[in-house]
C-alpha cells in the first residue's frame, strides 16, 4: 500500500502464488498436560494443507518459574527444563508434520524471560550455547518479525485492545499478523490505496489450563485456533481456524479431531 520501512532484523521471505503459510501463535505448553485440541488440529492441516511456510508467531513456553511477576498461589510451578522439553517435543511433531516446510520462530514476551533471566543474573555468560532459547530449535530460523512479500508482517504484539486487529493494520499500513491476545480475529481495513488485514492468531492453549490461573474465572475472548494465509497475485489473504473441543472448521467445512 504505501512504501514501507520494515524493521533491519525483519526477515523477508517471498512466498509464491498458489503456495500457503500456517500461522501459529500463544500455545503456552504445559508440562503433564494433555496437548490442546487446537495443537492436534493444527498437525492436521499442516498435513493436509501442506504448506511451504510455518510460521511459530511467539510465546511457545510460559515460563513462569523465572516471570518477574510475583507468585499468586501455592500450586507448584513446572520446572524450567520440564517447560523447554515439552517444547521442544511440541515443535518436533510440528516439524514432522511441515515436511520440508520452511519453519520460522518469532520472539514473544514470554520467551524473552529466559534470556532477560540470564542477561539480568549471570550477563558473564553471553555468547555461551544455550543461553538463548534459539539454541534449544535449531530447526528453527529465529527473528521478531517475518515479512511476506513486502505485503504482510508477523510479530508477536503491537498494539493491544479491542482493536487490535484494526489498529495494527492502521497503523502498518500493510497486512500485520500478531499473536499475544490470544483472540482469533481478522479485520480488514481498506483505504484509496488498497486494503490490509489485520490477524490476531488466536491461541493453542488449553484455556482452563493452570497457566492462566490468573484470570480468576472471568469471561475470556480467547479462542482457540491458528491461521492458514492463502497467497494470491492479488495479495494476502488470512482463514481463520476455529477449534472446539472435538472438532475445528476450515473452508466452511467441519473437520473432527
Amino acid at each position: 500500500m504505501f512504501d514501507t520501512q520494515f524493521p533491519e532484523s525483519t526477515a523477508h521471505i517471498d512466498v509464491p502464488p498458489g503456495d500457503k503459510v500456517v500461522l501459529f501463535s500463544d500455545a503456552h505448553y504445559r508440562p503433564g498436560l494433555e496437548p490442546s485440541s487446537a495443537y492436534f488440529a493444527l498437525l492436521d492441516v499442516i498435513i493436509d494443507e501442506k504448506p511451504s511456510v510455518v510460521i511459530d508467531n511467539g510465546d511457545s513456553m510460559d515460563l513462569p518459574g523465572i516471570s518477574r511477576h510475583p507468585r499468586t498461589t501455592w500450586d507448584s510451578e513446572p520446572t524450567l527444563l520440564e517447560e523447554m522439553q515439552e517444547a521442544q517435543y511440541r515443535h518436533n511433531a510440528i516439524e514432522l508434520a511441515a515436511h520440508g516446510a520452511t519453519l520460522y520462530r518469532n520472539i514473544g514476551n514470554h520467551d524473552l524471560r529466559f534470556e532477560s533471566k540470564l542477561v539480568e543474573k549471570v550477563p558473564e555468560y553471553a555468547g555461551l550455547h544455550f543461553t538463548r532459547v534459539s539454541d534449544y530449535f535449531p530447526k528453527w530460523a529465529h527473528h521478531y518479525s517475518v515479512t511476506i512479500n513486502k505485503s504482510m508482517i508477523v510479530l508477536h504484539k503491537w498494539k493491544g485492545g479491542l482493536h487490535a486487529a484494526y489498529n495494527n493494520a492502521k497503523g502498518a499500513g500493510i497486512s500485520i499478523a500478531t499473536g499475544h491476545t490470544h483472540r482469533l480475529v481478522s479485520r480488514e481495513v481498506r483505504c484509496y490505496s488498497g486494503s490490509a488485514w489485520g490477524v490476531e492468531c488466536g491461541t493453542l492453549a488449553n484455556l482452563d489450563g493452570p497457566q492462566f490461573r490468573y484470570t480468576a474465572d472471568t469471561p475470556l475472548d480467547w479462542h482457540p485456533g491458528f491461521v492458514i494465509l492463502h497467497v494470491h497475485e492479488q495479495g494476502i489473504y488470512p482463514e481463520l481456524i476455529r477449534v472446539f473441543k472435538d472438532r475445528y472448521l476450515k473452508d466452511g467445512k467441519w473437520y473432527e479431531i
